[in-house]
């Protein structure tokens, strides 16, 4: 599974039936993704992940095995930011993007992440979950590989936390990759959470 990040929360994930983006996002300070794929899909409706106008594709159907996942944007039930779809891709490999989780306080979400392979998983703080509650996050559903997103990159106006504070606290292995990173089945090891850093030219 060939994962192209294009920073915050976007991503292109390259399927056996086609490319995804997911989060798309517009006038945050960063360059507008390159990010043309057969499907998007926007986890909720923030500009920040929703520029789905740049893609070109079309919304998940019936042919891509998909679930979601409905969550608050918040820690007081979608009062302050409203709701939050977590998507999870079935596929050779089983990803899920976070999107802008801000609770973890859900029984039917931890339940969903049990064995995932690949975790997309906010960092940053303020609206999503901080970098505790990822780690705290992690340790309960025991990802295969977690790559971390939604922190303050570059030229990004977005108030929220940079991934030192992630790396420095996190006791899990760390591998780094530029802009993609092709992960296989050889790359997961069972009983093992590895972190994957996708650097960004931003």
């Amino acid at each position: 599974m060939l994962i192209e990040y294009f920073g915050h929360s976007c991503f292109l994930v390259h399927c056996s039936f086609g490319t995804v983006c997911i989060d798309p996002f517009s006038n945050i300070g960063l360059k507008e993704p390159n990010c043309k794929a057969d499907y998007y899909f926007s986890t909720h409706d923030h500009y920040d992940h929703s520029n789905v106008k740049i893609v070109g594709g079309k919304p998940l159907d019936e042919k891509v095995n998909f679930s979601i996942v409905e969550t608050f944007h918040d820690k007081k039930q979608g009062a302050l930011r409203g709701k939050n779809n977590v998507l999870i891709l079935n596929d050779e490999l089983t990803l899920a993007h976070l999107g802008d989780l801000g609770d973890t306080d859900n029984f039917n979400l931890i339940t969903a992440l049990k064995d995932i392979d690949i975790l997309l998983c906010p960092i940053g703080g303020n609206y999503t979950i901080d970098y505790l509650e990822a780690i705290d996050l992690i340790n309960k559903v025991k990802p295969k590989i977690v790559i971390p997103m939604h922190y303050k990159m570059g030229a990004s106006t977005v108030d929220i936390d940079t991934l030192d504070n992630f790396i420095i606290n996190t006791n899990f292995g760390i591998t780094c990759s530029n802009n993609k990173i092709n992960i296989t089945n050889k790359d997961i090891l069972q009983g093992q959470t590895r972190i994957y850093i996708i650097n960004v030219d931003r």
